[in-house]
This record gives structure tokens, C-alpha cells and sequence, in this order.
């Protein structure tokens, strides 16, 4: 498994990344959004609706080319695989001296067998997708039917695949609030790691808080289950994973001067590094809490939609209540 990112960049993440600027670097490595179309429709995402010229493979290369620090690894943001040169990038990248490949991306071209072995045999070493449900619950999600046999088939191909490591996640919204447990058994039993993510509601996107659930909602359903939550508030994950708090409680990791130092297990680089580029916020209610510098807080529209009671402050860094 790849090593834990150390530091990420510490200014906001920029929307405009997407849209314009192909990237930016630092010691822990180079990010690059790769514009491309997107197949999927997805309820809580707006990116489909913007009409973006693709990357052309110039503006990629001459980045690439800039010298800088972290030259070794490469992570691919946006719709990488979508992307119609993206054997060339990766042939490029690997030529100019990065050692690590990773991409994010919907997988569903991973279900061409062919396809996923000249990814492999291009450089790619990493690749995060998401899962939302199972069945056609998937597909309503993404706004495209089909989207979950596909993603099946590409698990299997990626199963059979030297040299590329695959990693699952979701994104937990009320809608899929159930489907968690069965995800998590379906991809740690093809020996793969998940973990679950917030909705992040990107303010672009009417309606989007409708699809959040309370963190009370999320305890009640998986308390003591060991559920990989990954970017939630340590009131929520305590609960719910007592050895992830504990990893956290121990590594002491503020996550306001060390956003990006990754201690949680079954996530990528490349998608936690994505969790940490947004801004978060604590409540009231976290002032008296004693493990308020541990935690990552929540996101201000969560806390906008169901309030300081969605909050449960920890007497002790063992997790006790008041």
C-alpha cells in the first residue's frame, strides 16, 4: 500500500483548479486535473453541467515539464481515464520521472479488460472509484443505467490486475444510508480496502443538503461496527469505529495544521487528499469538547440543516461521553 501523504498544499482548495489552472505541486507530489467529459449525472454534483474544453495534451505536458518539487508522484484528478490521450499522459508522466501514478475516476471504462492492462502496462500504480449502492440504486445515484454492472465487471478486472492497486469509497447521503454494511462486505471480500465519505453540498447544486443524513442517523444505523468512515466529526466516528478514533486519538494530528497527514486506513492518497482541500467548520458545541483539536469538523451547510444537536462533545480523548 502507498505511503501516508505527509502535507498537501495549505492554501483552499480552488474550483477554478477544474475549469482552468491544470494543477499545482508540492513536496508530497504533483496534482493535475485532466479535463475531460464526464458519463455520469450524479444528484449531488453540478460538473456535468459546465461545458469545459477538454485538456489538450500540450497544456498537460508543459505543466508536467515545469520543474518543482515532488517530480515522483503523479496524482490524476477529474475524469483521467476519460481523457482520449491518457496512455499517452501516463507514458509522458513516467518519462519525466514519476514513479507513482494514481488516478480518481468513475471506472466504468475499467470494465474494458484490454483497456485496464494498457493502463497497467502505461504506469498506472493506483486507482480510487466510487460505489453508492448496490443495483439500480447505483445507477439512479449516477444518472446513468448500466453505471453498477459495469463498475462490477471493471472490480473484476482490477482483481486480476498486477501491479495496480484499487481502492473503493462512497459517499454517504440519506439516500444509500442503508446500503453501507453490503458495500463494505462486496469489496473487502474481492480483498479491496472501502471506506465512506460526507457529502460534501457544493453550493453550485440546488437542493444538495436534501441528500445529507445527521450524524446521529449515521451512529444509530452503524454503531460498533467498524464502518471506515473517513472526513466525518470523531463524535460520529467514535461510535461507529472505535479503533479508527483510537488511530486518530493517538497520533494526536490537528487537523488544522496538519489537514493533510493521512492516519485513517482504506483510503487512497489521491481521494483523501481531495476530502482535505475543503473547508470545514466546528459548532458551539465543540468548544468544550476534548478532542476538538483532533477533529476535522463538519461542513457548514450540515450544520445549517440539522444544528448544534447533531454534535456530541467527548468528555475524554478515550471517546466518553459527558
Amino acid at each position: 500500500m502507498n505511503a501516508p501523504l505527509r502535507e498537501l498544499p495549505k492554501s483552499s482548495f480552488d474550483p477554478s483548479l477544474a475549469r482552468g489552472a491544470p494543477g499545482f505541486r508540492g513536496d508530497w507530489g504533483t496534482a493535475l486535473w485532466v479535463r475531460a467529459g464526464c458519463a455520469h449525472r450524479c444528484v449531488f454534483c453540478h460538473g456535468y453541467r459546465e461545458a469545459v474544453p477538454p485538456s489538450t495534451f500540450e497544456e498537460l505536458r508543459s505543466f508536467l515539464e515545469r520543474p518543482g518539487k515532488g517530480a515522483r508522484r503523479l496524482l490524476l484528478y477529474g475524469e483521467p481515464l476519460l481523457h482520449p490521450r491518457v496512455l499517452d499522459i501516463l507514458a509522458l508522466a513516467r518519462g519525466l520521472g514519476f514513479t507513482r501514478l494514481e488516478a480518481q475516476s468513475s471506472g466504468e471504462e475499467l470494465a474494458d479488460r484490454g483497456f485496464a492492462r494498457a493502463l497497467a502496462a502505461a504506469g498506472l500504480s493506483s486507482v480510487s472509484i466510487p460505489l453508492y449502492a448496490r443495483g439500480s440504486l447505483h445507477d439512479r445515484i449516477v444518472g446513468r443505467p448500466g453505471s453498477r454492472a459495469l463498475l462490477s465487471r471493471a472490480l473484476t478486472n482490477l482483481a486480476g490486475l498486477k501491479g495496480v492497486e484499487t481502492w473503493v469509497h462512497s459517499v454517504l447521503m440519506n439516500v444509500n444510508l442503508g446500503e453501507m454494511g453490503a458495500l463494505r462486505k462486496e469489496i473487502e471480500g474481492r480483498g479491496m480496502p472501502f471506506c465512506v465519505l460526507p457529502l460534501h453540498p457544493k453550493a453550485e447544486v440546488r437542493g444538495v443538503e436534501k441528500l445529507l443524513c445527521s450524524h446521529r442517523e449515521v451512529v444509530a444505523r452503524y454503531e460498533g461496527t467498524g464502518l471506515g468512515l473517513v472526513g466525518f466529526p470523531l463524535c460520529a466516528l467514535g461510535p461507529v469505529d472505535p479503533k479508527g478514533f483510537a488511530r486518530i486519538a493517538a497520533s494526536r494530528r490537528d487537523p488544522r495544521k496538519e489537514c493533510h497527514r493521512k492516519v485513517e486506513k482504506g483510503i487512497s492518497d489521491i481521494t483523501f487528499g481531495y476530502t482535505r482541500m475543503f473547508k470545514t467548520v466546528q459548532g458551539r458545541a465543540c468548544r468544550g469538547c476534548a478532542v476538538r483539536r483532533l477533529c476535522p469538523g463538519v461542513f457548514a451547510r450540515h450544520l445549517e440543516r440539522f444544528g448544534e444537536g447533531d454534535l456530541r462533545p467527548f468528555a475524554s480523548c478515550e471517546g466518553r461521553r459527558p
